[in-house]
């Protein structure tokens, strides 16, 4: 299924792997679609880079979240969240958290998720599903 992502979500990745020196996950329900045989309507990824990084990278980008490390980016026909890896604080609304502390570990970052889809990542260019 992965050669069946959109060129220019592919563009987006290798943008941010390659230029920007980081590293990146699709991770929550595009896995889910994609799996299914679907195109993805909604692309969320997990980074190694920090939103600014990713601003910078995407002149397009909107600043969506960054101080929860999100940032939405624009390439082509594709929308796409990018999300630094982090762990979060205590969630007193139930939706966003307190505070956030950005990370480097991938695990880390699956294990504050519901343990559902959301929970699994793909790195694209290694066809690795973690």
């Amino acid at each position: 299924w992965v050669d069946r992502l959109p060129h220019d979500l592919v563009d987006s990745i290798d943008l941010i792997e390659q230029e920007g020196g980081g590293v990146v996950w699709l991770v929550g329900g595009c896995i889910r679609d994609c799996l299914s045989g679907l195109q993805p309507w909604e692309v969320d990824m997990a980074s190694t880079l920090h939103p600014q990084k990713v601003l910078d990278l995407f002149p397009r980008a909107l600043d969506t979240g960054s101080q929860y490390g999100t940032v939405t980016i624009r390439k082509g026909g594709v929308a796409s969240e990018v999300t630094t890896l982090r762990a979060d604080g205590d969630y007193l609304d139930g939706r966003r958290p307190e505070a956030v502390q950005f990370g480097k570990s991938l695990k880390e970052d699956l294990l504050r998720r519901d343990f559902t889809i959301n929970a699994m990542a793909v790195h694209v260019g290694r066809r690795a599903l973690f």
